[in-house]
């Protein structure tokens, strides 16, 4: 994987949402407090009515809000590149990243994942880690490549969950992790020297 924090140009960052915004709503917060170090300077929903864009709103940040499909990729990039974006940071975007649009854009795509991959890949990743009985879950933020949550991992935490009734009370307590540490991922990327060795994430 031939990328570094040489890459990156500047602090821009995008956010892409498809629903309520919770991990953006708690980024634009940690920007506000300058506890993320970047500027969270688009987002992009595929969702028209999407509740996060409230929090585009609130916040005054530029947003748009279009289909995600084949033919509105290339105004997305065009979009991406005008506002010298970095990073693409994904936070509850229910669409796959085709092939083409993860090649033409010359950043990097992150995601964050509510259970530790590689265990419970896909959907409902609490629920399929309630179901299974494990005591301990967690939260990856990880590369976007073109394997289902398959990319090279940045950060991980875990916590238990040994004691959740439900699978919704997993949910909300992996969701406050997320929160936490999705901002320490960004910052890592944005302000550390860091590399790639084999499927190894390594920064000083």
């Amino acid at each position: 994987m031939e990328i570094s924090y040489k890459n990156l140009n500047s602090r821009r960052v995008a956010v892409f949402i498809s629903g309520r915004g919770s991990n953006l709503k708690a980024m634009l917060n940690n920007e506000k407090n300058r506890i993320l170090n970047g500027e969270i300077s688009f987002i992009y929903s595929n969702e028209k009515n999407a509740l996060g864009l409230n929090y585009a709103k609130k916040f005054n940040k530029d947003f748009e809000s279009f289909p995600y499909k084949k033919k509105n990729e290339g105004h997305l990039l065009r979009i991406l590149k005008a506002k010298n974006i970095d990073i693409i940071a994904l936070a509850g975007f229910m669409k796959i990243l085709s092939s083409h649009f993860i090649a033409k854009f010359k950043g990097l795509i992150v995601n964050i994942h509510p259970a530790l991959l590689p265990s419970f890949p896909g959907l409902n990743a609490q629920k399929q880690a309630y179901d299974y009985g494990t005591k301990i879950s967690g939260v990856t933020v990880h590369f976007v490549d073109n394997d289902l949550d398959g990319g090279i991992i940045i950060k991980q935490r875990a916590i238990n969950i040994e004691n959740c009734g439900n699978a919704d009370a997993v949910t909300k307590k992996i969701l406050r992790l997320e929160h936490k540490i999705y901002t320490e991922a960004l910052n890592i990327l944005l302000t550390k020297k860091w590399h790639i060795e084999g499927r190894h994430f390594i920064y000083e």
